[in-house]
């Protein structure tokens, strides 16, 4: 995966944009991605100490045929995480987004965020 990014100052956040390209299978665990060098997030800023707070939204795209929406959330101090809405029993859920969810990634497919971090100046 080729990860590209935008980022600029609104305020105390940082709105950034982030866009990978996947290229291949991407390795195994959680997908997430960092915040650019030098910054942290700000927790005080933060509502509270959770580490799932949404802080942007996120689409998938399965080769431009399909697309799943999701959340752009607070992992840790680093980074955020990208996590895949989805349909358990008459509910809404929120998953972590891997190499096999909310699809099985493949070369070609893309994801695409808008984050709005709190971060230490």
């Amino acid at each position: 995966t080729t990860w590209t990014g935008r980022w600029r100052r609104v305020g105390q956040n940082m709105e950034i944009r982030y866009q990978g390209d996947i290229t291949g299978a991407p390795g195994p665990g959680v997908l997430d991605c960092d915040l650019p060098a030098g910054f942290t997030v700000n927790t005080s800023a933060l509502p509270n100490s959770e580490t799932y707070q949404r802080l942007g939204k996120v689409v998938f795209n399965d080769g431009f045929s399909l697309f799943y929406l999701g959340d752009c959330a607070y992992r840790d101090t680093n980074s955020v995480r990208f996590a895949n809405h989805a349909v358990s029993g008459s509910k809404i859920v929120d998953n972590d987004t891997s190499p096999i969810n909310p699809f099985t990634f493949a070369s070609g497919d893309d994801v695409n965020a808008i984050c709005s971090i709190p971060v230490n100046w």
